[in-house]
């Protein structure tokens, strides 16, 4: 619903959506055998890295932020 203090969305104030690469032993491997970017992402997603699409997502889920402020701030995560 919303109320004045919020501008009529329901939400005030901000919400951090972060990327985090660990740099894992393979993730290293395939920096240094210069993989592209989406190798190196496809690998880090497979270790348990949440892409910024994925931590958007999360918010949503946990009711700080809608949907289109998601998808309208990040990335779509094709590998």
């Amino acid at each position: 619903e919303g109320c004045e203090a919020c501008n009529n969305v329901g939400y005030k104030g901000r919400v951090a959506v972060y990327e985090v690469l660990p740099v894992s032993v393979q993730i290293r491997d395939l920096i240094l055998k210069q993989a592209s970017a989406d190798e190196i992402k496809l690998a880090a997603v497979k270790e348990g890295m949440k892409t910024l699409r994925m931590s958007a997502l999360t918010k949503v889920a946990l009711g700080q932020t809608t949907i289109g402020e998601a998808v309208a701030t990040t990335g779509s995560d094709d590998f």
